[in-house]
This record gives C-alpha cells, structure tokens and sequence, in this order.
C-alpha cells in the first residue's frame, strides 16, 4: 500500500493490492461504526466517487462565496465524463466558505450544549450549505447531468461523532441505477450523544465507499496534492510518496510533517482527508486519487485512462 505524488502533475494516489481489515486511525480522525440494515454490493460498481472539496468550489477566506470559474471548470469536467463517456457518478461536496463559518461561531461540533442558540446555528449553518448546494446542483442540470440533492440531516445520524444511521444512504445504489447522480454534502447532523455535530464530507466518502464500492474515489482540491507542511510556505515539497503499514496503517509522513487548516474549517483539514482515503483504502479497495481541479492527472483519473490503475505497469506522466 503506497501513497504517491505525481511528480509535476501532482496527483496523489492511494492504491491497495489486496483488501486488508482497518486499523485503529493514526490521525486521530474518528472512524464510523458499522450502520445499521445498510444493503452494500459485494462486487465493484462501475461509479466513480468523488469528491469536490470545498476550496476548489469557494472562496474559502471570503464568507458564502463561490469561485464561479473553478465551479464551471468542475461542472463542465464532469459533463465531459459523465455525458461523453458515460461515467457513472456519486459526487459529494465539502462546505468550503458555506456553513464552517456558522459552525465555529456556534460551536457545532462541541454539542448542543456548547452555545446557547446553538439550534439556531444549526439552522443557519445548514441553511448556508444548502445554499452552495443548490447552485452546484443547479448547475449540474443546466449541464444537462441528472444531478439530484441529498441531504443527511434528519436522516442520517451518529453517536458520539460516529455515524450511526445511514437513513437516506441506503438509496444510492436505486438513484445509481436509475440513472441519477447523488450529490451529497457535508451537513449538521442529529447525535444520541451529543445533541448534534458536524457530519464532514470526508466521512460520508468512506461509508459510500462500502455501500456502492466504487471503482476509484477521487478527491479534487484546490492544491497539487500532500505537502509536508502547508503549500504556501516557501519551503514546502509535494510529498511524492507515502507508505502505509499495512498492520497497523501507520502513514510514513515525515516528522516533521504539517498540515494546513483554514482558522474557520471545523471538519479537520488535510488530515481528515489523509485518514478518509487510507480508511477508504484498506476498508473497500478502492483505489484513491488526491489532485488539484486543474491538473490533466486528475482528467485521466477520472476517465480511468490506461496506466491509471495500482496494478498498471504504464505509468503515464508519473507513478503510484
């Protein structure tokens, strides 16, 4: 199991050549607990997961802001594989500027019992996401892509932070085969334990990753891949390799390795999404890409191009 930077392109690519069972995360991300009465495939699907991450859809410094060019340049990528090539899709979105801002005013993810409006900051921090949600959807279908919303909440919970019902999930695979493509996001979610919490995108990928097994996860950012500390210090090198331990999935990130995390962003940065793909990994096989929106890697990895797989002996522009 190896993590790798694409060289100049800067993809990374999480590959796993035998599934292996997971192990306790290194990263401190909390892992879900098995849901319950969810119908999962037993073979791969021919989906694509993806996930579009809240900065390569947002200003993420500037509040409720979409960066409308890196928003069409997204939509019209996904045109192109899902119409032209007939790629089936589950996309699932991050917040970026939407709802983060709201989160950590209200302390979302401490509880109910963190502020004392804090049901109003759920309110206004879903109403928020549902806002960027409705414009990716609405563009999507002008794009002529049968896109249709999925929101977790009040469906969808979790005890403690870990997800514990998967409620409208189970319908994935029907929307799948029926032709739609499922655009869920990031959500305040209801918690047994907790009152509510924040539900990120990044763990959402993980339990779809077991309910429609998809082919390969690609998570599309805004920066060329994992750097070993945050990208815009003058010093920073993309981190061309990981290794994963496969007994104990320790990630062999330098020691001095820092990751960056926007002041407002409470769902856990590039760390979360470091842990997802890993979990994503070792727990379906599924192979994982991390690539920047505008990179010509990330195009061929969402087409599935020859050399694009962990088995490949053609590499393309780089390798796993």
């Amino acid at each position: 199991l190896a993590v790798s930077a694409i060289g100049a392109i800067g993809v990374v690519v999480i590959a796993l050549r035998r599934i292996i069972s997971s192990p306790a995360n290194q990263l401190g991300v909390r892992r879900h607990a098995k849901s319950k009465s969810s119908p999962t495939r037993t073979t791969y699907s021919n989906v694509v997961l993806i996930k579009l991450g809240g900065a390569a859809l947002t200003h993420k410094d500037r509040m409720e802001t979409i960066d409308s060019k890196s928003m069409d340049h997204a939509v019209a990528l996904l045109q192109e594989h899902h119409i032209k090539n007939g790629i089936q899709m589950v996309l699932v979105h991050g917040a970026g500027s939407f709802g983060h801002f709201q989160a950590k005013e209200f302390r979302l993810t401490e509880g109910s019992d963190a502020h004392p409006e804090a049901q109003l900051g759920a309110s206004l921090c879903r109403a928020s996401v549902r806002k960027l949600n409705a414009e990716l959807v609405a563009r999507l279908v002008s794009s002529r892509i049968p896109a249709v919303s999925i929101s977790p909440f009040p469906s969808i919970t979790t005890n403690g932070g870990v997800l514990d019902e998967d409620g409208v999930l189970q319908n994935i695979n029907n929307l799948v085969d029926k032709g739609y493509v499922p655009v869920v996001h990031g959500d305040v979610v209801s918690d047994s334990a907790m009152g509510h919490t924040i539900l990120s995108g990044d763990t959402l990928i993980e339990r779809l990753c077991t309910l429609i097994r998809p082919r390969r996860a690609i998570f599309i950012t805004d920066v060329p891949g994992i750097f070993d500390k945050p990208p815009e210090e003058s010093d920073a090198m993309l981190l061309q390799r990981i290794d994963v331990d496969r007994s104990t999935g320790t990630l062999s990130l330098p020691s001095a390795f820092r990751a960056n995390k926007s002041s407002h962003d409470v769902t856990g940065g590039i760390q979360t999404k470091l842990s997802s793909a890993r979990n994503v990994v070792q727990g379906c096989g599924t192979p994982v890409f991390i690539g920047d929106l505008y990179s010509e890697s990330t195009v061929r990895a969402l087409s599935g191009a020859p050399g694009w797989g962990p088995d490949d002996t053609e590499r393309g522009s780089g390798t796993w």
